[in-house]
Formats: C-alpha cells, sequence, structure tokens
C-alpha cells in the first residue's frame, strides 16, 4: 500500500478538500484515522460520520468549515451524482481544491450480496463522470 502522507503530495496548496468514499466495511474510517495521522503539516477537520450524532450536526460543521475556508475530509459511502457535483461546484466557488478517494476492498465487497455490491459498482460509475472536475485516487485494499 502507498505510504498514506505520499497519496495527494500537494497537500500544502490551501485549502483543500478530501472527499471519501467506499461501500460498506471497505475501510474508510480507519483510511481517513490514518491520513490524518501521517500528514503533520496541516490540520484537517474529520467530517466523518462516526464523528457526528446526527447528519444535521455534520452538514452545519461542514457548512462553517466551508466558509471559514478550513481543509477538510469528509466520508461517505456513496453520493449521488446531482449530489456531488453541487459538493464539487460549491467547493470549487469557495476556492477549494478538491480530491477524492475511493477506498474498495475486494474482501468485503465479495462478502456482501448483490445489493451492496451494487453501491461498489455506482461509485466506480460516479468516479467516471466527475474525473474531469478532481484529482481522484482509488486504492484498492483487502
Amino acid at each position: 500500500m502507498k505510504k498514506l502522507s505520499n497519496v495527494f503530495e500537494d497537500v500544502k496548496v490551501r485549502p483543500l478538500g478530501i472527499i471519501v468514499m467506499g461501500g460498506p466495511k471497505s475501510g474508510k474510517s480507519t483510511w481517513v484515522s490514518n491520513y490524518i495521522k501521517s500528514v503533520r503539516i496541516k490540520k484537517f477537520e474529520n467530517l466523518s460520520i462516526d464523528v457526528f450524532k446526527s447528519t444535521e450536526e455534520r452538514s452545519l460543521v461542514l457548512e462553517q468549515t466551508i466558509s471559514e475556508g478550513k481543509d477538510f475530509i469528509y466520508e461517505g459511502i456513496s453520493l449521488k451524482l446531482d449530489r456531488i457535483e453541487s459538493f464539487i461546484d460549491k467547493l470549487k466557488t469557495n476556492g477549494y481544491r478538491i480530491k477524492v478517494v475511493l477506498i474498495e476492498n475486494t474482501a468485503a465487497k465479495n462478502m456482501f450480496n448483490s445489493d451492496i455490491k451494487k453501491i461498489y459498482d455506482k461509485n466506480d460509475q460516479l468516479l467516471e463522470q466527475i474525473k474531469d472536475k478532481v484529482d481522484i485516487k482509488k486504492i484498492i485494499v483487502g
């Protein structure tokens, strides 16, 4: 696996929004935690759903983070195309560089039923549609 601090070599550019996607049990939260620890030159707001009591609370913190121009990592299982496109547009309007990380865990993907496997396929399709708008890194584990 790549050294975490080298996944995005230009992290000194401000502000930076990193969107982490992946299916259930793919290792998103672990990657976010390890990445934040490995990149000591920046302070990232961790906007992982695991950190908040509700999606409303996370949305409020996200809005405040963007308005203050802070760097952040936003983690989610999957985003719909219209939501991620509007999210990307909003970030670009606010001067953000945007990175998308897709964590794909082949072992986890294979242990789920077909409905969950569709999430993984959907994420691949989504990345194909936004690849010209953002920097994308796909990390395969398992």
